[in-house]
């Protein structure tokens, strides 16, 4: 029986070897993204009473033009293995491994509205200042913030929204 972190670590050594990280990463979030959306595409291959060879038709008719051949093979063994709910944490394992691998981190950085180039750069310069690490900016537009920026670095938040201050001050005067 193959973990999650079997199968990251495979097809990490695999894009290493041929030079395609970036590719397997793209392919395997697509896979994934399509599969989520898909609530049909989900239930059918991961569904026991549907047959193996329907399965196999399904995942070539919806992926066999869209991604790489080697993303295509490991998606079959996954439904072969009947672990393609495993899908979303190998993603997630294998993404950190690729990260890793470039020195790189993700940050999920919330603005309240559409920052500037000027303001993504500095919150890069600080955040690559802290962690000695590159980093890879996620950004989201959430207006419930209010102001300011919330950045999530792995398990680590920084709430530095005015929500939260307003918050805080709140706090303080009850």
């Amino acid at each position: 029986m193959f973990t999650i972190r079997h199968y990251s670590q495979a097809l990490f050594l695999c894009s290493k070897e041929e030079k395609k990280m970036e590719k397997f990463l793209e392919d395997l979030e697509l896979v994934n993204a399509t599969i989520k959306k898909n609530l049909d595409l989900k239930k059918g291959l991961s569904n026991p009473e549907i047959s193996f060879n329907n399965k196999v038709r399904l995942l070539k008719n919806v992926f066999k033009s869209r991604v790489s051949e080697k993303i295509y093979n490991f998606i079959y063994i996954l439904i072969k293995n009947k672990d393609i709910k495993l899908l979303e944490n190998i993603l997630y394992n294998f993404k950190s491994k690729v990260l890793e691998e470039k020195n790189t981190i993700e940050a999920r950085v919330f603005f309240a509205s559409e920052p500037t180039k000027l303001e993504e750069n500095r919150i890069v310069k600080i955040l690559e200042e802290r962690t000695k690490k590159k980093i890879k900016l996620k950004k989201t537009i959430d207006p419930k913030i209010l102001g300011g920026v919330v950045i999530k670095i792995k398990d680590e938040l920084i709430d530095l929204s005015l929500g939260q201050k307003l918050k805080m001050l709140y706090e303080d005067l009850i």
